[in-house]
């Protein structure tokens, strides 16, 4: 339970410090380019993975993205395997969990 909880603390640290590095803005500084009509961020490209566990992380992290940061989060169901394809392409800026086997 403590892992979980501290990958998902880490997954959350790293968005904040992902969406306020794309900004280019400084601390107490509303005039800040960056930012667009979606939102004060932008657009943030989450994907949802098909199950629980994920779906709640996903679920917070889009909270605190729309409400803290400003964003107009787009929530994308998709697979795991297609989900880490949408980097490269930028349809996806997050994934919330990294469930990595080694053989």
């Amino acid at each position: 339970m403590a892992r979980h909880w501290r990958a998902g603390a880490a997954g959350l640290a790293v968005l904040g410090l992902t969406l306020t590095a794309c900004g280019g803005a400084k601390v107490g500084d509303d005039s800040a380019g960056g930012s667009d009509s979606s939102g004060k961020c932008g657009t943030f490209n989450l994907a949802i993975n098909p199950w629980v566990g994920y779906e709640a992380n996903a679920a917070v992290l889009a909270y605190v993205a729309e409400h803290d940061l400003g964003c107009k989060v787009e929530q994308k169901n998709l697979k795991e395997e297609i989900a880490w394809q949408g980097f490269g392409t930028g349809e996806v800026d997050a994934v919330v969990e990294n469930w990595a086997t080694t053989t």
